[in-house]
């Protein structure tokens, strides 16, 4: 296949580290990130209709963050919970109306967490994972957010603490983590939450422990583990889960080791590898994974290379990437679609 990006409109302001979403009306929102690390509370709207970023201080952030989560909620509205703001390690959360175009507090998380994941289950509720802590601790707790109530309750605990780990939520509302690092160093180690249980159950461990990886959820209802690091090398491995085995088993490797990368399903059924940081310079290739041959075929390059990026999917199966960061220290606005 054929890849062709298309530079469009930049960012109002570069950053890194930041998050994107899809918001019901078609436009991607971009919230916080840094900036020549620098934290920042900006948000930017794009429509893609008329290739416009919009930028207001009305619609900021409360709070300048990174590494932190945004989740869309059942009615449409966004949560962003934690993150860092270069000072301390965040509780608070806030909640994105697009109908007001305003950020409001929320109540805050029962503990400060950045570098977590959270995922929106079929009642509704928002349920938060592991991250470090404000003493710098790794944390295996997790919490869920009701937006019935606005408020926030201590859910099962993971048997093993973890930041950077990679999160996915199957069809069957159960949730899937893997890899990620703690004290001991970097992870192998997967676990499953079952929603019926409230109970984590550790699975079978990845061949390749790695952290600042990325998960993918097949079509076939298998998961695509891509790259990542070990704390030592840039990993160019990628393995698949099968959840009824609740197994990994290697598959073909990437053409090129990177972390930090961005992971797209298009409509197709593949997978679209994008940038990311290769341990010695920062990406420009991209590169698809074809589940039905578990090949990667490099595609063409981005315009720019970039990682700590982030990616959205069009509403028309086009991929947005945004942002990102390169060694020199350029922390980028330009923005590119496939």
């Amino acid at each position: 296949m054929i890849l062709e990006w298309t530079i469009v409109s930049s960012l109002n302001y570069p950053r890194s580290k930041h998050k994107s979403i899809v918001l019901k009306d078609g436009k991607i929102l971009v919230t916080g990130g840094e900036d020549l690390a620098v934290c920042t509370h900006s948000t930017e709207l794009y429509d893609p209709s008329s290739d416009d970023w919009i930028s207001d201080d009305r619609i900021n952030l409360n709070h300048p963050r990174y590494f932190h989560t945004m989740s869309m909620l059942m009615d449409g509205k966004v949560l962003v919970t934690g993150g860092y703001d270069n000072h301390e390690y965040l509780d608070s959360t806030e909640l994105y109306d697009s109908s007001i175009g305003r950020w409001i507090p929320m109540k805050n998380l029962t503990i400060a967490r950045f570098r977590h994941t959270a995922v929106v289950l079929q009642n509704g509720k928002l349920l938060v994972v592991g991250g470090c802590g404000r003493n710098n601790d790794y944390l295996n707790s997790t919490e869920f957010y009701d937006p019935t109530t606005d408020n926030w309750t201590m859910s099962g605990t993971l048997n093993e603490a973890r930041a950077d780990h990679t999160l996915i939520i199957f069809h069957n509302n159960q949730v899937l983590i893997t890899g990620g690092q703690n004290e001991r160093g970097c992870l192998t180690s997967s676990e499953l939450y079952d929603p019926s249980t409230g109970l984590w159950t550790v699975v079978g461990d990845l061949n390749d422990g790695r952290f600042s990886h990325r998960m993918s959820l097949l079509n076939n209802g298998q998961v695509l583990v891509s790259g990542g690091t070990n704390g030592k090398i840039v990993l160019n491995s990628a393995e698949l889960y099968d959840p009824l085995l609740r197994q990994w088993r290697q598959t073909g490797q990437l053409n090129v080791g990177r972390s930090s990368h961005t992971a797209s399903l298009l409509s197709n059924g593949n997978i679209l590898i994008t940038g990311g940081s290769t341990g010695t310079n920062v990406a420009q290739s991209s590169e698809i994974y074809d589940p039905l041959t578990g090949h990667w075929t490099q595609a063409n390059q981005l315009n720019y290379a970039r990682q700590d990026h982030a990616d959205s999917i069009l509403n028309d199966g086009r991929i947005l990437v945004s942002g990102g960061y390169v060694h020199s220290g350029d922390y980028l606005n330009t923005v590119e679609i496939y």
